[in-house]
Formats: C-alpha cells, sequence, structure tokens
C-alpha cells in the first residue's frame, strides 16, 4: 500500500493506493490491522482469493513451508496448514505474511529477530542483470550471505541497523518505491525463486541508483 496523504498514526486509516491491483482505496486501511494480520491492505484484493492455487503453492514454497497436499488454497488471509522446508514443523501460517515474517513459529525462534541488530545488504546477480536487497541478522552465525554466494550472487554493499525492525522498515520502502515505479522483480527464465520478490532488474536502475535509495530511505526511517 502507498500512502496518499499523510500518516497521523497507527489507527487511523490510510487514503492509499494498492501496488498489487492499483486500485485507490478510500478510506485505506489502518496500519495496526494490517500489522497484526486482521486487515488485508487493499480492499479490492486484500484477502481475496487471488492466485491459482498452483500459484499460491508457488509463493508458499519460495517463502519456506509446504503446504498439506488435500487443503486447498482459499486467499491469502486464511491460515494454511503445512510443513516449513527447514525442519518439517507443522504450521498454519497465513500467506499476505510472506513480507513480514517467516512462515513457521517454531524456526522464528532461531531466525531474524526484529529486535536484534541487522544487516540489510544489497547484492547483484550478473547473468539475471539484477539487484536484490534483502536483511539478516547481524550475527557472525548467519548464513544468509554465504548462501546467496554460493547460488551466484555478488556483494555489493552492506548498512547496519541496531534494531532489524528498523532494517525492515527500510527494505519495505525501497521495495515499494520500485513497483510504485512499475519496476518488476527479476525472474530467471520466467520462473519465481527464493527471495526473487526483492528484485529489481538493472536494465531500470544501476547500482549506484539502487544504494542511494537504501541510504534515502534510512535516513529518513
Amino acid at each position: 500500500m502507498l500512502p496518499l496523504e499523510e500518516v497521523g498514526d497507527v489507527k487511523t486509516s490510510i487514503r492509499s493506493l494498492c501496488l498489487r491491483c492499483l486500485n485507490v482505496c478510500s478510506p485505506g486501511p489502518r496500519l495496526d490491522n494490517i500489522r497484526n494480520g486482521k486487515q488485508g491492505g487493499c480492499e479490492h484484493c486484500g484477502g481475496k482469493k487471488r492466485l491459482s492455487d498452483e500459484a499460491a503453492r508457488q509463493r508458499a514454497y519460495e517463502w519456506g513451508y509446504i503446504p498439506d497436499p488435500d487443503t486447498p488454497y482459499v486467499n491469502d488471509a486464511t491460515k494454511w496448514p503445512g510443513r516449513c522446508r527447514a525442519k518439517g514443523h507443522r504450521c498454519a501460517p497465513v500467506l499476505n505474511s510472506y513480507k513480514r515474517s517467516g512462515p513457521c513459529e517454531t524456526c522464528a525462534e532461531h531466525g531474524f529477530k526484529p529486535h536484534l541488530p541487522a544487516i540489510l545488504y544489497l547484492v547483484v546477480k550478473p547473468d539475471l542483470i539484477a539487484a536484490k536487497i534483502g536483511i539478516c541478522e547481524d550475527n557472525p552465525k548467519n548464513s544468509r550471505l554465504y548462501e546467496h554466494s554460493r547460488n551466484g550472487w555478488i556483494l555489493v554493499e552492506t548498512m547496519r541497523f541496531e534494531l532489524g525492525a528498523d532494517a525492515r522498515t527500510v527494505e519495505d520502502t525501497v521495495i515499494r518505491s520500485w513497483r510504485a515505479r512499475g519496476f518488476q522483480p527479476v525472474l530467471d527464465n520466467g520462473f519465481g525463486y527464493n527471495g526473487y520478490s526483492e528484485t529489481v532488474s538493472l536494465r531500470q536502475a544501476s547500482v549506484t541508483e539502487v544504494w542511494a535509495s537504501v541510504c534515502s530511505a534510512a535516513e529518513n526511517a
């Protein structure tokens, strides 16, 4: 959601543009309801069935869990039971939380923690002509950047934050600005992959421009 007016507080409905369906919501959503999962961002498409069952399962897989094969996709605001890919824990997340948290509450105890220091990073992948930003815990044991390196991503820049929540805010702000400008995620031969929703084509924005947008968002966060 792109606010079209000043955000006064988390309990006030804000007139907004949906960056997914491009409809204007007036009155728009309340930030506290979006955060706690009680309300989809958009009154037009939020919480309503908008993906095929196959596409929804692909998104769930990329997010990190596999829905039960005999439980059909209903909508993004309905709990969808399955097992996490990392450890096989039972979980039942809602799909519209895929940008805010991990799917598995059990694994979350060992994953990204918004109250601890974090790193926002910029990586590029020459064969995809793509740049990607992401966040990870600022901890020597964190393997996120190593995993990206194994998959062909090259680390360009990093920015450290005292609070992971602030890193996530900056990441979300930059990605929303890309989508508002019509810059779409970069696919691999037409297919999505883990983290593709945080990418932008280097044909549309240079590495310098991408990092400048990160620095600007951090200054205004």
